[in-house]
């Protein structure tokens, strides 16, 4: 009999212990599916987290990156809202793509680099921000997957070109376009 108890009690013991010790919590990184993204490059990644505590059942929570936009006052900003015939254009990638100069001082290619130039995307209302952006002149180009437009302001033939200065926000306001190389 006293065997049998020292036995059982054993075995408690051995699985109250187990049980403790796989109660753990795990994090793996896996990537966005594809048909979630706002823009199809590079992969952003989202953090996914499961807890195998006992009794309950484990359950993953997602938490997707976001970015914050606490300006640097080093850096400026570039802000508008995006508008196609008054409705506006969400999830749109735009760029800042570095203007360049010839000797003379005088604007002749803006240069997008997909990787290094700034970027975002519009919002469900159309707006956009740019924030912590280097002191520069810069236009703003279209994104679409397959080509790339510099934009000119909705009512005449100039290009949208932003000098970007220090702790100052350069707001390009609503451009509202009659036409668009999107959808």
């Amino acid at each position: 009999m006293k065997t049998t108890l020292t036995g059982i009690i054993s075995l408690l013991l051995i699985l109250i212990l187990t049980a403790c010790s796989s109660a753990t919590s795990t994090t793996t990184v896996a990537p966005i599916p594809t048909s979630d993204l706002a823009y199809p490059y590079p992969v952003p990644l989202v953090q996914v987290t499961t807890d195998a505590s006992y009794p309950e059942p484990s359950v993953p929570s997602v938490q997707t990156p976001h970015s914050t936009s606490t300006a640097d006052p080093r850096l400026g900003t570039v802000v508008g809202q995006l508008l196609l015939n008054k409705t506006p254009v969400s999830n749109t990638n735009l760029y800042l793509a570095e203007v360049i100069k010839d000797a003379s001082g005088k604007d002749i290619i803006a240069g997008l680099d997909r990787v290094k130039s700034p970027n975002t995307s519009t919002d469900d209302d159309g707006k956009f921000a740019f924030v912590n952006i280097e002191e520069g002149t810069y236009a703003l180009i279209l994104d679409v997957v397959t080509n790339q437009f510099l934009l000119n302001y909705p009512t005449g033939k100039d290009s949208i070109v932003v000098d970007v200065e220090a702790g100052k926000e350069f707001d390009l306001g609503e451009l509202n376009y009659d036409s668009l190389p999107i959808r």
